[in-house]
């Protein structure tokens, strides 16, 4: 009887071993999923006034700032990259010209990536949007692209570095509301080591003849 009485309990023993073992598994890819679907993590900094002859060219941000930073976030397809819509997953601003009659200017939202970013810039995608009413971005100023910098500095302002997200031509008075995304392409294979990538977004805008911006149209 002392026997059996052992072996019920040694059958216990195991069964409670097996179900302490699946329960931790179960914990492990809880913590694993967790660490994966790392959320996004967004930061803003700076500020762009800009003044020429002919007229001023002021940015204006939602949050009073210019940048966006995004760590630890998890690879997207472009379909979701595109559609991305909670507060913390968009930068919204703002470009206003003042002109005087006759005149033109050209100018350009320029991305600045900061060198304290670790990922690729073939891993990022940045997708720009824009609209001439407050909240409705109609328009696609830029299809989600790498971050391809500039080789050398360009004729309007952006430097060597930079990357060009929109340049736009104008001769009135107007508002110009803009709406950018940024994550994580699809391809990038996630890793054990934090990543992130940071920029910073500029304005930087020239006279020009009315030629010259109807060329743009």
């Amino acid at each position: 009887m002392k026997e059996k009485s052992k072996d019920k309990n040694k059958v216990k023993d195991q069964r409670l071993q097996a179900t302490v073992i699946v329960i931790l598994v179960f914990l492990l890819v809880i913590l694993v999923i967790g660490v994966t679907y790392a959320a996004f993590h967004y930061a803003k900094e700076g500020q762009i006034p800009n003044q020429i002859k002919t007229g001023t060219i002021t940015m204006n941000y939602t949050e009073g700032k210019t940048g966006i930073n995004i760590t630890n976030a998890m690879p997207m397809t472009e379909d979701v990259g595109k559609n991305l819509s909670n507060e913390n997953e968009m930068f919204d601003f703002t470009v206003s010209t003042e002109i005087s009659v006759n005149q033109g200017i050209i100018y350009e939202v320029v991305a600045h990536k900061e060198s304290s970013s670790t990922l690729k810039d073939t891993d990022v995608r940045l997708y720009l949007q824009s609209g001439t009413t407050a909240g409705v971005y109609a328009k696609e100023e830029l299809a989600p692209t790498a971050f391809t910098p500039l080789a050398q500095d360009d004729s309007v302002g952006a430097k060597a570095g930079e990357m060009v997200l929109a340049t736009k031509g104008v001769h009135t008075t107007q508002t110009t509301y803009y709406r950018l995304r940024m994550w994580v392409d699809s391809s990038y294979e996630l890793s054990n080591t934090s990543k992130s990538f940071s920029i910073r977004v500029n304005v930087y805008g020239k006279d020009a003849t009315l030629s010259e911006v109807n060329s743009l149209q």
